[in-house]
């Protein structure tokens, strides 16, 4: 695959707004968790609507979700991001930005784990030190919090899921989320409609700022996938395996030390540990993509 200028700042361009999205998601946190995240998939839902519409691609998606076998599979695609957004909402809303840090660099880790014992896909030695060094390090955070770092897991156990779950849909990335949020509309807006009506929710309350951040949240949602797309089309996954990690880096500079977020000496061990073992991965995806053009 060629590489294309464009392309890499599409990537980085993507990359970079979702490691801003604590920015985004603290401006808002006076609304709770779930408002935020039922407004998330409300406007998302709305803003991939109109984007299908005005690409008249929206019956070419209705039929390729409905008809073409899919639907049990983006089912459970739905429930994996439902959680992963919450949880990313929720993390950054309690003060822990750096787990949510650290979840988004294990992420690729754990893909690799499930490409080994599910996709039965080989692991070269570099990925086995990589694991190893995966293992070492979620054993230091759970020794850093006297507890498994259990918000971090479970986004990147939730991500890497969806990932797997992603390689059995042939539709695209954009198509996928207008059916997942599509499933999540009703369900987000009965649970938003609940919360004004028993005076738990803050949307009337709020100003007019607020207003325009939350209607902003579909825009911000569907835009770095776009971008990620059209990059994922163009370039080889190995220029994306470095570039995937702006997002978890710029999550920890805003965690650590914008928002001055706990970081003690075992929390940089197990830190510096994963960083390694993310540039092994990396590493490692150079060098097979390197040794495959020689082939060709």
């Amino acid at each position: 695959m060629k590489k294309d200028k464009s392309a890499i700042i599409f990537a980085i361009l993507a990359f970079t707004i979702w490691g801003l999205f604590p920015f985004y998601f603290k401006s808002i946190n006076h609304f709770s968790s779930l408002e935020i995240t039922a407004y998330r998939i409300v406007w998302s839902f709305l803003t991939l609507f109109f984007f299908l519409v005005f690409k008249i691609k929206i019956l070419e998606v209705a039929r390729a979700i409905f008809f073409d076998g899919h639907m049990y599979k983006l089912l459970i695609s739905t429930v994996l991001i439902a959680v992963n957004w919450f949880l990313f909402v929720y993390a950054i809303e309690q003060n822990k930005i750096l787990q949510t840090s650290f979840g988004y660099f294990i992420s690729p880790l754990l893909s690799i784990l499930l490409g080994v014992f599910i996709l039965k896909e080989k692991i070269s030695r570099m990925k086995i030190v990589a694991s190893i060094l995966l293992v070492i390090s979620i054993g230091i955070q759970s020794f850093s919090y006297d507890q498994l770092p259990w918000i971090s897991l479970v986004i990147a156990i939730t991500f890497s899921l969806y990932g797997l779950t992603r390689k059995y849909i042939p539709i695209g990335s954009v198509d996928c989320v207008t059916f997942e949020t599509f499933v999540l509309f009703i369900p987000s807006f009965i649970i938003l409609f609940k919360l004004e009506s028993s005076g738990s929710g803050h949307y009337l309350v709020a100003s007019g700022i607020d207003h325009l951040l939350i209607a902003c949240s579909g825009i911000l949602t569907i835009t770095p996938m776009i971008l990620f797309t059209a990059a994922a089309k163009r370039l080889p996954i190995s220029n994306l395996g470095f570039i995937q990690f702006i997002a978890p880096s710029l999550q920890f500079i805003i965690g650590a030390f914008y928002y001055n977020e706990i970081m003690d000496s075992t929390k940089w061990i197990s830190f510096i540990i994963i960083w390694f073992a993310c540039l092994l991965v990396a590493i490692d995806g150079i060098r097979m993509n390197n040794t495959s053009e020689d082939l060709i």
